[in-house]
């Protein structure tokens, strides 16, 4: 029953697709032979181990899902296990800070957030968190 509709829907369709605009200023285009190290292959942190087969970077504090209270100008410690320092946290998507296993993060205000920390070697873990 569907079918005489999509055959209209088809023919109404442009024969020509539409050429992608050019690309953004600054964007890196790539083989992926020409890509730095880290670029090359997307994983989870979970899913990597280092060459002694422990467990990849994660984020042990805070929580993903955590609600955290703000108490005046007090900073927010991110605490990681695993990985290769040093680490630079990501704060929705911004450079928030390096440091070693613990990275001092004072927050913007309350809201959402999405921490990400990522080791030397690119390998990245993220957590959502509530900030009140």
């Amino acid at each position: 029953a569907a079918a005489p509709v999509l055959f209209d829907a088809f023919a109404r369709a442009s024969a020509k697709p539409a050429p992608l605009p050019a690309a953004p200023q600054g964007a890196l285009v790539a083989s992926n032979l020409r890509l730095p190290t880290p670029l090359r292959r997307f994983s989870p942190a979970a899913a990597r181990a280092n060459a002694n087969g422990e467990a990849g970077l994660r984020i042990v504090f805070p929580p993903d899902g955590a609600k955290l209270a703000r108490e005046g100008e007090d900073s927010i410690v991110v605490k990681t296990s695993g990985g290769l320092g040093p680490f630079t946290l990501l704060v929705d998507g911004l450079p928030a800070g390096t440091g070693a296993r613990v990275i001092p993060w004072r927050s913007a205000g309350p809201g959402f957030a999405r921490l990400t920390v990522v080791d030397q070697h690119g390998v990245a873990d993220s957590v959502f968190v509530r900030l009140q």
